[in-house]
């Protein structure tokens, strides 16, 4: 997946507003992903910011949630 850096460092940021379930896994790791430069993020938790992005769409700004589903998507294809 490549992502516009501009794009996946606004995700990363508004994940750190957004209000999650108690004990939930999903801020620990907006927490551990706090700061990092986009070319420092693997490909991996770049997807998984877009995954985060749209479950938590309500809470972040529109021009940030992904246009569709993510985990929709066909294997190998860009979101």
């Amino acid at each position: 997946m490549t992502e516009d850096p501009a794009v996946l460092t606004g995700r990363r940021d508004a994940l750190q507003n957004v209000t999650y379930p108690v004990g939930s896994r999903h801020k620990s790791f907006a927490a551990s992903v706090r700061g990092k430069a986009p070319h420092e993020l693997s490909p991996r938790q770049a997807e998984h910011i877009a995954r985060l992005a749209w479950r938590y769409r309500r809470q972040m700004p529109a021009h940030l949630v992904p246009p569709g589903n993510p985990d929709l998507a066909p294997a190998g294809a860009a979101a």
